[in-house]
């Protein structure tokens, strides 16, 4: 592992208090029993182990000849999922114990081409043109959080064009990510900082509401599909070859990748996934309508994006 920062945060999928139990454990090369922990105390087996979480790698035209870099990468899910299709991936996260995490991984299950960092988005240490593949599963939303400039929109940009720099010229940068717009918002659904409602909210509002309850400002911008588009566009990206799906049940899980674009793929996913529930009376006569589909796939929980240079 190389550290290139010099802070430390710890959040995670369980408390850091788990975390230093299961790098004990890892330490004193108990790596069964390091993963018996994680299954049966803290049932994270799948979440941190399981191959569902990275089905959107299928999507992907991977090659064994491939770079990749994998931004925010956690207990390595989608790191070591991606390893053996590609020549080398390099993954990076803001925890130093979930990177430790990963090196212990690494070791134990003797994978030779993955390369870890304990650093951040601004001290990334590679030249322009390095990456075919980078991924930022559940990162964009954060970089506000950097706060190098009063609008976190303008932190999101900057490192989306540093990361359009760091792609070849036909790489491709994923997203996963949530849509603002969800319909979940209404429901039970939390943003970033636990609240309730403030992504349906006007910006100044959010960071109004954000301050009182949190005590911080809301700088965890997501946005619905045309705000992911103009983001995009405004970091260089080519959106004529950027491809947006939505993410069912979400980005972290997704088992339904539906073109965001093809409206009869919609139509048979809603009649598949909800023809026998108790919504199915109420939405059976409107699917049939186009215009019905090209407004509920806009309140869909996630998205997965595919963009290109």
């Amino acid at each position: 592992m190389k550290s290139l920062i010099d802070n430390d945060v710890y959040w995670g999928e369980f408390s850091e208090k788990d975390m230093d139990e299961i790098l004990l454990m890892l330490s004193k090369d108990k790596y069964s029993e390091a993963k018996e922990y994680i299954d049966k105390k803290l049932k994270r087996t799948e979440f941190i182990f399981g191959r569902a979480r990275s089905d959107f790698l299928y999507c992907m035209d991977l090659k064994k000849d491939f770079v990749c870099m994998d931004i925010g990468c956690g207990l390595g899910v989608h790191t070591f999922n991606l390893a053996p299709y590609v020549k080398e991936v390099h993954a990076l996260d803001l925890s130093r114990k979930r990177v430790e995490f990963c090196e212990y991984r690494k070791k134990f299950e003797r994978i030779e081409n993955v390369h870890l960092y304990h650093t951040d988005v601004d001290h990334l240490p590679f030249p322009d043109e390095t990456f075919d593949v980078v991924l930022m599963n559940g990162v964009v939303e954060w970089l506000g959080e950097r706060n190098h400039n009063s609008n976190p929109r303008d932190d999101q940009v900057e490192i989306l064009k540093k990361i359009r720099s760091l792609l070849k010229k036909d790489g491709v940068l994923y997203i996963g990510i949530e849509n603002r717009f969800a319909l979940t918002y209404l429901h039970n659904a939390k943003d970033h900082n636990r609240l309730k409602y403030t992504t349906f909210m006007p910006r100044f509002l959010a960071d109004f509401v954000t301050k009182i309850f949190v005590g911080k400002s809301y700088r965890t911008y997501t946005y619905g599909i045309s705000g992911y588009k103009k983001l995009l566009a405004d970091s260089g990206f080519n959106l004529s070859r950027t491809d947006f799906f939505v993410a069912h049940p979400g980005y972290n899980l997704p088992q339904y990748l539906i073109d965001y674009t093809d409206i009869s793929a919609f139509r048979f996913f809603i009649m598949n996934a909800y023809g026998t529930s108790k919504w199915a009376s109420v939405l059976i006569p409107f699917i049939k309508h186009d215009w019905f589909i090209k407004i509920i796939r806009h309140v869909f929980y996630s998205y997965a994006i595919f963009a290109k240079k």
